[in-house]
């Protein structure tokens, strides 16, 4: 094989952008740091980020969702998931990830208290 054909870049067939991918990734951190708080809970940004990434990279595609991962991870007790579960922020966020959707619903209500 010629160096050339061995550094070239795979080629492209859909997916996520980068900037698409980076959104996501910063959502998951958020919504991470949003269950660390209704929980109570503390822990690194790191661990955080560790988990996020392995999340979006091994997790995700088997259908799972980001809290059910994440409270797993974190060993939560079935009384700290209740506790999270309760917290407005992440009930509406729960089920799958939508930047795109939560950004405009954020943009809305913040039109509405206006």
């Amino acid at each position: 094989m010629n160096r050339s054909a061995a550094t070239a870049a795979p080629p492209t067939s859909g997916g996520t952008t980068s900037a698409e991918a980076t959104s996501q990734t910063e959502h998951f951190t958020r919504l991470a740091h949003t269950i660390l708080a209704a929980c109570d809970f503390r822990m690194g940004q790191s661990s955080v980020s560790r988990l996020v990434r392995r999340f979006q990279y091994r997790v995700e595609c088997n259908g799972w969702n980001f809290f059910d991962y994440f409270a797993n991870a974190m060993q939560m007790t079935a009384e700290q998931r209740r506790q999270a579960l309760a917290n407005p922020d992440l009930a509406r966020c729960i089920g799958y990830s939508d930047p795109t959707g939560e950004q405009a619903v954020n943009n809305v209500m913040k039109g509405a208290q206006a």
